[in-house]
């Protein structure tokens, strides 16, 4: 079928975006005025402030401001501030030698702005490549240093410098504020509403210094509220154990009797406790698929959270009444089986039950959850819808309830029928997931039959999702073992890497996982992949 596109996100749609940018505007404009309108003469210095945001804080930013960077992001951090102290001190010492020190500390900046822009074009710098290290402290460096050098007329710059490094740059690699758009863009729109907001406050200096700040205050006053009604949604993504810029890879299982007879736990993996820690230890992401065959026990989930370290998480396929499945009426509670049709045989289909009984079942499965989401754990509850599910508003519709269903918990949406991803409808499909925060999950599978949906990765929101299914020539088969049982070659996962390495870049966080679960395959591919992303 074909339906009109729906707008892709755009830069604007989100809030933190539009706080985000707002503050860009801030920082340009106060920026501006304390050179009391000179802001232009120093385009180098404005770049190279940009530059350093682009790699620093924002590659692996945080929005949570109670807790800021944590884990491998405060280094970049610590690197860029303990670099600019030592730029400012170089300053400090230099501008007591009056003008020719003046002179030597501006050729000094300008070099060290110069080699940092060489580096960054040689070597691309990005969260995964340590060459943004010497960038961030080269930039960082140079940023102090102009800083004591432009400490003219008894207003320095300093407090204008820490804001743009600190809101700017939550900014300049964000995917919260840049969606699908590619990263060079965000990074020259940041690059231009700078410039902008600097031009308009050098402009309105001409009038007082009093213009621009009054204007950048009530920017402020304006973006800052906006701004921070993004924290709700990214205290909630670290809850469910998303740090910014991560990869996580695991597998669809990890109890599985072909890979309990493969050889692939130790010995004294003796018990399921046993494990699932062996497990825990091995990759930070599992994937439940029990739980689409029947309703979990809140006491399973308990003892998840129990035996699994801080930071796993558990990614949830659901229960298969909720995503219109046959679902076998031996899995449902035995007071909701009561309620079930007399005309069902053996399955019922979710239009088949009293919506009580629907209702009843989707409360029992999120209070089973609990467990995992008060622990920080539960990741995204995973909604692959079946082969007889086309795009269409009714589709649509049921899909945001689910999403509305289980908030404030994180959705992912898995398509098994062709409509929603062909060329005409891919657009409208990511469109209409973006618009509404609902991550897509990409998929590798068989191509060629009616429920094969194309290998399209994109993020629709701050979590991508990856599943790879294989390659089985039974892609058709009842046997799951056949259906599944492929094992990824080399030369395969060498070719995944950079589209997954691709795909988190435009993404808060990313979770692959591996459905090829069979003996040992997943958990092999599973580690392969992540030797080659390194992570």
């Amino acid at each position: 079928m074909s339906s009109p596109a729906v707008r892709n996100r755009s830069f604007w749609l989100p809030p933190l975006t539009v706080g985000v940018y707002g503050i860009t505007v801030v920082c340009g404009l106060l920026d501006a005025a304390s050179f009391l309108g000179l802001g232009l003469i120093f385009v180098e210095t404005m770049t190279g402030n940009i530059l350093l945001l682009a790699f620093s804080i924002g590659v692996h930013g945080t929005h949570r401001f109670s807790s800021v960077f944590p884990g491998a992001t405060v280094w970049p951090y610590l690197v860029a501030l303990g670099a600019f102290a030592v730029g400012a001190v170089a300053g400090g010492r230099l501008v007591r030698a009056e003008e020719p020190g003046r002179r030597a500390g501006f050729a000094i900046e300008a070099s060290m702005i110069g080699l940092a822009v060489l580096v960054v074009v040689l070597t691309h710098p990005r969260p995964f490549n340590d060459a943004r290290y010497p960038v961030i402290a080269i930039l960082a460096c140079a940023m102090g240093l102009q800083n004591a050098l432009m400490r003219r007329w008894g207003i320095p710059d300093l407090a204008t410098n820490l804001m743009t490094l600190t809101f700017t740059g939550l900014h300049a690699d964000s995917t919260l504020a840049g969606g699908n758009n590619p990263r060079a863009l965000r990074r020259a729109l940041s690059i231009l509403v700078f410039t902008s907001s600097a031009t308009i406050g050098a402009f309105l200096t001409r009038y007082g210094i009093l213009w621009p700040v009054l204007t950048a205050f009530t920017m402020f006053i304006v973006a800052l509220p906006i701004l921070l009604q993004s924290q709700e949604r990214s205290e909630s993504a670290g809850k469910s154990g998303l740090a910014m810029g991560e990869i996580r890879i695991g597998t669809a299982s990890w109890t599985d009797r072909t890979l309990l007879a493969s050889g692939w736990y130790p010995p004294e993996a003796d018990n399921p406790a046993k494990r699932l820690a062996f497990y825990a230890r091995q990759f930070p992401l599992v994937e439940v698929d029990a739980t689409y065959y029947a309703l979990p026990a809140e006491q399973t989930a308990r003892a998840w959270a129990e035996r699994t370290p801080p930071g796993f998480t558990f990614n949830i396929k659901a229960f298969s009444l909720f995503t219109q499945h046959p679902t076998r009426i031996s899995a449902l509670p035995a007071d909701l089986r009561e309620a079930v049709p007399a005309t069902a045989k053996g399955t019922v289909y979710l239009r088949q039950v009293d919506r009580a009984v629907a209702d009843q079942a989707w409360d029992r499965f999120l209070a089973a959850l609990e467990p995992l989401q008060q622990s920080g754990k539960l990741g995204a509850i995973l909604f692959q819808f079946p082969q007889w599910f086309p795009i269409s508003r009714t589709s649509k519709n049921y899909i945001l309830s689910c999403a509305e269903r289980i908030a404030p918990r994180r959705p992912c949406i898995e398509f098994r029928n062709r409509t929603w991803m062909t060329p005409d409808n891919r657009q409208e499909t990511l469109g209409f997931l973006a618009d509404h925060d609902l991550p897509y999950v990409g998929v590798d599978m068989p191509q060629g039959y009616p429920s094969s949906i194309p290998p399209v990765l994109a993020a629709t929101s701050d979590l991508a999702v990856v599943r790879l299914h294989g390659h089985s020539d039974n892609w058709t088969s009842k046997d799951i073992y056949q259906r599944f049982g492929y094992r990824y070659g080399d030369g395969e996962l060498r070719e995944w890497a950079p589209r997954i390495r691709e795909l988190a870049e435009t993404a808060a966080g990313t979770h692959v996982l591996f459905n090829n679960c069979y003996s040992d395959y997943a958990q092999v591919n599973a580690r392969q992949l992540a030797d080659l992303l390194g992570v």
